[in-house]
């Protein structure tokens, strides 16, 4: 028995898939922006937190342009923020220093969950003078 109305049938059933496929394809490749730029945000903190600590005469604005130097992305809405415990940069006194910037899709209109969330990365280390 042969059914001739069916002859739509498969076109629809691969539009629909297709949209599927193509939502998970580029939800995955976001994903691993988010990672990618979570890992830069620390490694740009860690090294920021590191020049800190090993240098007599630092300045706050010497960590951020240290920090901004290590981000390979568009570092448009960084924020960087050195702080020192006790106050100051004194012998023994830990060193932290934080980097965030909010993310934005390159799809965003497919997927909206990640557009304002903002990544962070932070390191600490002692003050070795």
């Amino acid at each position: 028995m042969k059914f001739n109305d069916e002859k739509g049938a498969a076109l629809v059933e691969l539009a629909l898939s297709v949209v599927l496929l193509v939502t998970l394809l580029f939800g995955m490749i976001e994903f691993g922006r988010v990672m990618y730029m979570r890992n830069s945000l620390n490694l740009a903190a860690r090294e920021g937190a590191r020049m800190a600590s090993v240098s007599k005469t630092v300045s706050t604005s010497d960590v951020e342009s240290q920090v901004k130097n290590f981000i390979p992305f568009d570092s448009t809405g960084l924020s960087v923020v050195v702080s020192s415990t006790p106050a100051g940069f004194t012998s023994g006194s830990t060193i932290t220093v934080t980097a965030s910037m909010p993310f934005q899709s390159v799809v965003p209109l497919l997927i909206t969950q990640l557009n304002g969330l903002t990544l962070t990365g932070q390191a600490s280390m002692r003050y070795e003078y």
